[in-house]
């Protein structure tokens, strides 16, 4: 057992559809049925953007190759 509880975030009271982290480890990204994105620092979990879709849900997205 080598997990460990850093910290609980709530960025949606939406369904999540996702998360992910970035190639380089740095952010970590979380994708709602809120149609939003909640993109943080990582380790720090400090927010740093929310992006927004049109009208559907968030279910997927992937990061680009630099992150």
């Amino acid at each position: 057992d080598n997990w460990k509880y850093i910290a609980k975030k709530n960025p949606s009271k939406k369904q999540i559809g996702d998360i992910k982290f970035s190639p380089d480890g740095s952010l970590l990204g979380v994708a709602s049925h809120d149609c939003k994105i909640y993109i943080f620092s990582f380790p720090k979990l400090d927010q740093k953007a929310i992006l927004k879709s049109s009208t559907a849900f968030v279910t997927h997205f992937d990061w680009s190759i630099d992150s």
